[in-house]
């Protein structure tokens, strides 16, 4: 039951990652710990969280929700920080995103680079929703947080934007981002922008920039 792969992994840690549903609800009948860590921290919770739903691939969601009815610990955190709901929005995860914030999930907790899941899901990955930004927002995630590094949520979607930037950038300056906010070199979002080549952002930006 709680035997170990080389990466420290139990049966229900694998079970989860992978959406095997079937097998987590047996594995949790049968007493296997929730809250099992593998060696770099990952939960079962955090492993079905951050796993992306592909082609081929049973999605995970009802992992999630099997392991939260079993009160598994929704802000249990891995080695380097990264809780469940940090992995829900790079993966652009939002029903998991919900049922993570419905449990309870922190909105401001942070890793060890100091990112929110709010940074997190703006610094670019391929895969982040504007759908899961705008959940996050709606509990009160804060749009002027900075990671360790100086940068703010805009600043990272400016600098570099995936597949929704627009939307994701629309939503956080409706929400009161700063667009004349500067990273550690002094650089604003449309110089990122402009610099990156996010010639989509450009025009967002200098209107936020007009504004009194």
């Amino acid at each position: 039951m709680e035997a170990r792969e080389e990466d420290g992994a139990t049966p229900l840690i694998r079970a989860a990652s992978f959406g095997q549903t079937a097998t987590v609800k047996l594995l949790l009948e049968r007493g296997a710990n929730v809250e099992a860590k593998d060696q770099v921290g990952i939960t079962p919770l955090i492993a079905a969280a951050c796993s992306c739903a592909i082609v081929d691939m049973p999605d995970t969601l009802d992992s999630v929700k099997l392991l939260l009815a079993k009160k598994a610990n929704v802000n249990a955190r891995a080695n380097e920080g990264a809780t469940a709901l940090m992995g829900a929005a790079s993966w652009g995860r939002t029903e998991i995103v919900q049922l993570l914030l419905e449990s309870g999930a922190e909105v401001e907790a942070r890793d060890k680079e100091g990112n929110t899941a709010l940074l997190i899901a703006s610094a670019g990955s391929a895969l982040a929703t504007a759908d899961s930004v705008k959940l996050l927002l709606a509990r009160g995630a804060n749009v002027e947080a900075k990671n360790n590094n100086g940068d703010t949520s805009l600043l990272l979607t400016a600098s570099k934007g995936g597949y929704e930037r627009v939307a994701i950038l629309k939503l956080l300056l409706r929400h009161g981002a700063n667009p004349h906010v500067r990273d550690k070199h002094g650089i604003t979002p449309l110089a990122l922008a402009t610099r990156n080549g996010l010639t989509d952002l450009i025009p967002l930006l200098k209107s936020a920039l007009a504004k009194p």
